[in-house]
């Protein structure tokens, strides 16, 4: 936000990305001030964000962070760097404890990145901390393998078309008493000379 001399100017700022219900509510406050009727949020930053939050904010942010966090899962296609984003800005706003995320953050993860997890050699980690770290390495290994996968496939791919490229076309059989055409007609010209001699 560009830096303002006055309160109202941050608030005549702001409003200017309001849209919708928002937008009507603060609209409405402006035009009770042109009737005489004041209010505090015009010309107080802090104000017109408490009105905001007040009016417009998540009731329960704790309650709609855990909510979030219970819900999430790393969608298919998505590097775990998105999950990881938004696993951490929804537990972030929480207090829980080490062992509870851990179970959640495990939960949310991709069989592709469960099983190895859960089969890990010294045993599916307890900690967050263990959990996040492991679950990097494998979801890494996970896009190496699918790399590599798509690029044997596709030399798979260019050698199969090489092979159908360098077969010899076999003669067309479109006329099966006649296999070799332009010989016959070279024949039949020739018998036509022999005719008019």
């Amino acid at each position: 936000m560009p830096w303002f001399q006055h309160n109202n100017q941050k608030v005549d700022f702001a409003i200017t990305y309001l849209t919708g219900v928002v937008l009507d509510w603060f609209e409405i406050g402006l035009t009770q001030e042109e009737q005489g009727v004041f209010h505090d949020w015009f010309d107080d930053w802090s104000a017109f964000v408490h009105e905001l939050c007040t009016h417009f904010g998540i009731a329960n942010p704790k309650g709609e962070a855990a909510k979030m966090l219970n819900t999430l899962h790393m969608k298919t296609g998505d590097k775990i760097a998105t999950y990881n984003v938004e696993f951490l800005k929804h537990a972030s706003q929480l207090s829980w404890n080490d062992e509870a995320l851990c179970h959640r953050y495990y939960k949310g993860l991709p069989n592709c990145i469960q099983d190895p997890l859960s089969t890990h050699e010294q045993g599916k980690p307890t900690t967050f901390e263990e959990m996040h770290r492991l679950a990097i390495v494998y979801d890494g290994c996970y896009w190496e393998h699918d790399r590599e996968r798509v690029h044997a496939h596709t030399a798979e791919k260019d050698v199969a078309d090489s092979l159908s490229w360098k077969q010899p076309n076999k003669p067309s059989t479109s006329n099966p008493s006649n296999p070799n055409p332009s010989c016959s007609q070279s024949q039949s010209g020739n018998n036509n000379n022999n005719n008019n001699n």
